[in-house]
């Protein structure tokens, strides 16, 4: 296994933490690189931006990101949406923040097939 004590303060949240819980599969990818992450349900700017504040990288599934959560970021380097598509996040504001948006569009494939 790859050394990742470099990532000791590197910190990982996860929002819609009701909506979509994190399954055993990601909980046990995130702990393998020892980055636990911290679960968070908020879907308003006002209850996101004191809890994702101090994150360096946020993973969401549905809940939106506009200019205003973007720019209260103070150590993101890193937004991944969580299925396909960025256009609940503001790609704009993330860039001059030097922040990468990434998306993953298998993301929960197969629930959507079995839909």
């Amino acid at each position: 296994m790859s050394d990742w004590s470099h990532l000791e303060e590197f910190r990982v949240v996860r929002l819609n933490a009701v909506l979509s819980p994190m399954s055993q599969y990601e909980r046990d990818r995130f702990h393998e690189h020892h980055l636990p992450p911290f679960e968070v349900e908020a879907n308003t700017p006002s209850t996101i931006i004191p809890r994702v504040a101090d994150y360096d990288a946020i993973f969401v599934v549905s809940t939106a990101l506009p200019e205003g959560v973007i720019e209260s970021l103070s150590r993101c380097r890193v937004i991944s949406r969580l299925g396909s598509g960025t256009d609940k996040i503001d790609v704009a504001a993330a860039t001059r923040k030097g922040i990468l948006v990434t998306n993953v569009p298998t993301f929960c494939v197969e629930e959507q097939a079995d839909h």
